[in-house]
Parts: structure tokens; C-alpha cells; sequence
């Protein structure tokens, strides 16, 4: 592999009959360059070009992957030109830094030419539990000559991270205990203290599920980001933190930007066609709220999103030969598409009226419509009660002020935060903007003092919500105590988050049965514990619903490449089709709503029917030799964990 030529310099002024010389660096390349000059003057312009061939006598170009795991080992061929006669003897050597990679066996190798040509030698390098970035310094001398080449390599963990969380309630004047032992060494362990003066919101575990989650739909991309709007009424921000909170938020506006059709309304995948009506009201809610927290958003996207949501408000009727379901999604449907509105200031009031007089409107839609109303400072009177309503439910009663109601649902919120193993991305969203929204709202203190493992802390008193620490990694095993020397009562937990260094997890089919194998692109079978180097082949991934009585929208299937494989991209040079290729199993090979094809993975998106089994081919090539991790591959409802199958990871050996 190499980087890219492409520079670009000037522009620079030339006077009439004069000439000028650029002298230009290039990273380590081998072939030819083609430079162009564009001149312009007073509306005039003109071009020239010229290709030209980049060598020197000695030139060294090395093979490596776009990143490698954990407790891997690979061979790393290096191809050394000699490329004048005056090279004869060359002596290659290899050194490494960073990311915990070593190197097998000799780090210096010497070649012998007797006349120009190439030459590839080979060296080992092994990966150990740590992650980062790794260093890999080549370099080449002979004949007079030396080149060099530095090449930048992530480290990557590809197994399950396992989070476990110890939670203690801290009565005025008390004292408690918390201790906690991390089951292996990995370097991405990491222990967090949290303290809160509200109803626990579970505040580390959620953010990182959203800041890991790999998904990029329009509702994933405004989910991470939502959140990052109230954190600052829960803690106390570094400029660190602050920095990285401002960037991620400008990131999700500008990716939002791009999924904006020009009637207004927002795709739930990047080439949609069509505006889905809930992605629109929340993707248009975050853009509100960023912009009332003092973040710059164009005024000409809020406007279009206006009369996206305007029109669709004002022709809502509800539908009446539908199902019970879809009555309900449709009403909750405009419910929240009036409350955004209401939300951006443009409030539609005749159709909020005549939602209100619409008879048995669902609990979901009447609370979110009572926070439409409370937005425009009419209170309504409602009662009643998923995991997002009951967030939705929070946020309503903050908004008609009544706080000791809201402090109570608050308990619940905290409760499904704190308890449930799984949250999507849009519960876990409205969950802690609501709870952002009451942290704003209470006035209070934390008041308390602390140990680790009986050394004196500094002693907190803090007028937010909740106060976290990072706790150091070593040792392993500590306790923490707790005394609360204020008036209220604290909750206090002590989350643990460790990175399996060996996946051990076994397979899971729930409601899906997953089949993976492989086969040669003939459709032969093929093994993978032990494939020769260079060798073209297929991952043909079989998903089935066996729930027996249900169809399944938003499925995922995720399949991480070992780091000694390549991926196939087939839409680089055919033109991408509804359809997969076909396995050669006679079952059609169906179509899917998205496709994700990155670096080190492909993410497919679909929906399957009862019943129905769906088949994935990736084209792959089995590209650097050396001992590799094989991931699991995993297919999940983003909506319900109760929906998912995941095969058992393993090992795979590329061979020369």
C-alpha cells in the first residue's frame, strides 16, 4: 500500500516571458505522475501536462493492512528496487514503536543484485494486548543510496466489551462501600465514579453505548448526538471534554445537512428517495435544540424542515381502515410532529386542536401532545403511561412544571437506565435529554467525601448533578467508600468496562438463525482454519427468521474481516445492484436497505419476513500471510434485543 500523489501548490504569479522552478517532495511511490498547470489571467485561461517517472536508484515499497488486531502475528513483505547498476548490495531493516507490536525473529536482512531488478524480503511482526496506533519504520541502504518509509497502523481489539456496574443509594449521613475487580488486563479497561444528587441516569455506560455504536443511520447519527446537548447539566466539563463535545455535535449537523431532501424532510439511509415522517421530527428536533444551545445551524434547513413538517401536520388524518398498530404509530406520529413544531416556535394550532378532540388517541400521543401544548404555555390535564414514552412522559411534566411529579417519573427513567442490560440508540437519546432537562431544572448540592482503597480524596461539593472520576486501572481489584454529608440522599455507582482479550462468548440464535460458510468463487467449499496466501474466495452469510410470528425490520448484520483478509469491493467496478450476487445454493439472494462496506467491515441493513431466510455474499481475498483473529458475526434487531444471533469467533491462518 501506498499514499496518494496528490499535491496541489499556488497559485503563483508569472510574468510575461519568465519561468519559475517548484521543487515538490513525494512520499515513497513507485510508477509515474502525470503534473498539470492551470493559468488564468483577466478571463483567459489555459493548461498544459506532462507525465513523468518517479524512481531513483534505490526504492522500497512495503505491504501492510489498514489495521491488525490483538495477539495477532503477520508477515510483512517488503519490495526492495534496485534500479541502476550501481546497487549491488542492500541491507533492509525493520523497526516498530507503539500499539504493543514486536518483532519475530531478525530485524535486518541483507540482498544481493547483480543487475537491476526487484527483490521482496519478508519480516514478522506480533501484536500484543494493547491498542493504538503502531509506528512500522522501514528503511533501505545500498550503493550510496538510502530511502525510507513510515507507515502509521492501528491496533485494534475486534471482541465484545463486557461492562459491569455496582450501584449503592447513600442515605444524609451515611457511608457505603463499593469494590470491584476487572477480569483481564486489556489495555481499554476502565473504571468511572459516579455520583448524582437525581435518580441515577447510568451516565457512562449510556454515553458510551452511543459514542461506540457503529450504525449510521439518521436516527443513530442524531441519537449520539442529542444527548451531548445536556451534559453539561449533568457535570462538570473540561475544556477537553467541551472540545470534543462541540466537534461531534458540529459533525452530526453536517451529516444531517446531507440527509435533507429538497421538500424539507430527512431519509432515514443516505440515498433514500422518500422522507421518513419520524426521522424527519427528530433529526428536526435535535436541529432545534443545537441551535438553542448556541450551535450554528443553517436557517435555510430549519425553514425547509418547517414546511415539511407544516404540510404533513396539516394533511394528517387518521387512518381508518388500518390496524390498531398502525393507528397508534400514526397518531404518535403526529403527535410528535406537532410538538417539534411547537418546539422550533411554529406551532400548528388547528391541527393540534383537532388532534385534541380526536377520540381514543393513544397515552403516548395525548402525553406527547400535552408537551405541545406546554411548549406553547397551555397547560392540559392528562394521565397514564416503552422505555422512550416513559422519557417522553419526564420531559412533558418538566415542561408544565410539575416538578414533584417529574421527580418521581424521573425514578422510573432512572430505574430503566440503570436495570436494563439493552437500550436502543432513540430510548437511550430521550432518556437522558429528559433527565438532562430535570438536572436543569432541580437546584441542589452534592455534598460528600470519599476514599479508594483507604487514601483520603478531595472532598466534593458541587452545585451539578452528578459528579464522575476515572478511577486508575491498577491495580486490579480496589474499594471505594462513599460518605454523603449533605441533606439528600446520593446515588452512587461504580461501572467497570473491560474488553474481552479472548472472545470465548458462545453462539446465540434468538428468534434468528444465522449460517456462515465458505466457498471458492466457483462455489466449491473451502476451509478457512488454514487458506493459502492470494487466494480469491466468498462469505456466503444465510439469515432466517425462525421467530414463527413476526416480521423484523432494522435488522444488522455485522461482519468484521480478519486483519489479514481483503475485501472485495464489487461496487468499484460494476454498478451496484437491489441484489446480491447469486451463492449458487438456489435460494434468491434478497435484496437489503443499506450497505455499509468500511475498511475492516461490511454492515448490511434489511428486513426479513416471517419465515423468510435472506443470503449475503462478500467477495473477499485472504491478502497477508500470518495468524489472525476470525470475529464473531453478528445480526441484531436495532429496535429489539431480543432479536439477534451471533456466530463463535475463532482463528484463521493465511499461508504463503
Amino acid at each position: 500500500r501506498f499514499k496518494p500523489v496528490v499535491k496541489f501548490i499556488g497559485p503563483f504569479y508569472l510574468g510575461k516571458g519568465k519561468s519559475q522552478t517548484h521543487t515538490l517532495k513525494l512520499p515513497m511511490y513507485v510508477g509515474s505522475v502525470r503534473a498539470m498547470v492551470v493559468a488564468g489571467q483577466e478571463g483567459a485561461y489555459g493548461n498544459a501536462e506532462k507525465t513523468a517517472f518517479v524512481r531513483t536508484p534505490l526504492m522500497m515499497l512495503s505491504t501492510l493492512p489498514r489495521v491488525l488486531s490483538i495477539q495477532e502475528e503477520i508477515t510483512v513483505p517488503v519490495n526492495i528496487f534496485a534500479m541502476e547498476n550501481q546497487v549491488k548490495n542492500v541491507t533492509v531493516s525493520l523497526q516498530a514503536s507503539g500499539g504493543g507490536v514486536q518483532i519475530v525473529g531478525a530485524n535486518q536482512q541483507s540482498l544481493k543484485f547483480s543487475q537491476p531488478g526487484d527483490q521482496l524480503v519478508f519480516f514478522t511482526l506480533k501484536t500484543g494486548s494493547k491498542t493504538g496506533k503502531a509506528t512500522i519504520h522501514l528503511t533501505a541502504n545500498g550503493g550510496g543510496q538510502q530511502t525510507k518509509e513510515t507507515i502509521e497502523i492501528e491496533v485494534r481489539n475486534p471482541n465484545p466489551i463486557v461492562t459491569l456496574r455496582n450501584s449503592q443509594w447513600v442515605e444524609a449521613g451515611q457511608s457505603k462501600e463499593l469494590s470491584y475487580n476487572l477480569s483481564s488486563s486489556s489495555a481499554n479497561n476502565q473504571i468511572k465514579l459516579e455520583v448524582s444528587r437525581i435518580p441515577s441516569v447510568d451516565i457512562s455506560r449510556r454515553f458510551d453505548f452511543l459514542y461506540n455504536y457503529q450504525h449510521h443511520c439518521t436516527e443513530q447519527l442524531t441519537s449520539k448526538a442529542l444527548p451531548l446537548l445536556f451534559v453539561g447539566q449533568f457535570k462538570t466539563i473540561d475544556k477537553i471534554e467541551a472540545e470534543k463535545i462541540k466537534t461531534n455535535v458540529q459533525e452530526a449537523i453536517r451529516q444531517i445537512y446531507g440527509r435533507q431532501l429538497p421538500n424539507g424532510g430527512f431519509v432515514y439511509w443516505p440515498g433514500n428517495a422518500v422522507a421518513d415522517e419520524w426521522i424527519s421530527s427528530y433529526a428536526g428536533m435535535f436541529l432545534t435544540l443545537a441551535q438553542e444551545k448556541g450551535y450554528a445551524v443553517h436557517s435555510n434547513v430549519l425553514n425547509k424542515w418547517k414546511r415539511f413538517q407544516r404540510a404533513a401536520a396539516q394533511n394528517w388524518r387518521m387512518p381508518q381502515d388500518a390496524s390498531g398498530w398502525q393507528q397508534w404509530q400514526s397518531e404518535l406520529q403526529q403527535a410528535f410532529r406537532l410538538y417539534t413544531l411547537a418546539l422550533a416556535g411554529a406551532p400548528e394550532y388547528g391541527a393540534m386542536n383537532r388532534m385534541k378532540e380526536q377520540a381514543g388517541l393513544s397515552i403516548q400521543a395525548k402525553w406527547r401532545l400535552a408537551a405541545t401544548y406546554a411548549l406553547t404555555g397551555k397547560m392540559n390535564q392528562i394521565y397514564g403511561s416503552s422505555d422512550r414514552d416513559e422519557a417522553m412522559i419526564l420531559e412533558t411534566l418538566i415542561l408544565m412544571n410539575r416538578e414533584r411529579d417529574a421527580l418521581q417519573q424521573a425514578k422510573v427513567v432512572s430505574k430503566n437506565l440503570s436495570q436494563e442490560e439493552w437500550f436502543s440508540t432513540q430510548s437511550t437519546a430521550f432518556a437522558l435529554m429528559a433527565m438532562g432537562r430535570l438536572a436543569e431544572k432541580l437546584s441542589g448540592t452534592l455534598d460528600f467525601v470519599w476514599t479508594w482503597n483507604d487514601k483520603q480524596q478531595p472532598a466534593v461539593k458541587s452545585a451539578k448533578a452528578v459528579f464522575e472520576k476515572e478511577i486508575a486501572t491498577t491495580p486490579k481489584s480496589g474499594m471505594i467508600a462513599v460518605k454523603n454529608q449533605g441533606k439528600g440522599a446520593l446515588s452512587v455507582d461504580l461501572i467497570t468496562r473491560t474488553q474481552l482479550l479472548n472472545d470465548t462468548l458462545p453462539a446465540i440464535s434468538d428468534n434468528l438463525r444465522m449460517d456462515i460458510r465458505y466457498a471458492n468463487l466457483n462455489g466449491t467449499p473451502i476451509s478457512v482454519n488454514d487458506i493459502i496466501q492470494g487466494t480469491d474466495f466468498m462469505a456466503i452469510t444465510s439469515i432466517s427468521n425462525i421467530s414463527g410470528t413476526s416480521d423484523y425490520t432494522n435488522l444488522a448484520l455485522t461482519h468484521i474481516i480478519p486483519s489479514g483478509w481483503e475485501i472485495y469491493n464489487e461496487r468499484m467496478v460494476a454498478p451496484e445492484t437491489e441484489s446480491g450476487a447469486a451463492d449458487g445454493s438456489g435460494k434468491s439472494v434478497s435484496k437489503y436497505n443499506y450497505l455499509d462496506i468500511r475498511d475492516d467491515r461490511v454492515l448490511t441493513y434489511f428486513n426479513l419476513r416471517r419465515g423468510e431466510t435472506k443470503v449475503f455474499t462478500v467477495r473477499l481475498q485472504a491478502t497477508y500471510a500470518g495468524n489472525f483473529i476470525l470475529p464473531a458475526v453478528q445480526c441484531e434487531a436495532m429496535y429489539d434485543v431480543n432479536v439477534q444471533a451471533r456466530s463463535k469467533a475463532g482463528r484463521t491462518t493465511v499461508s504463503r
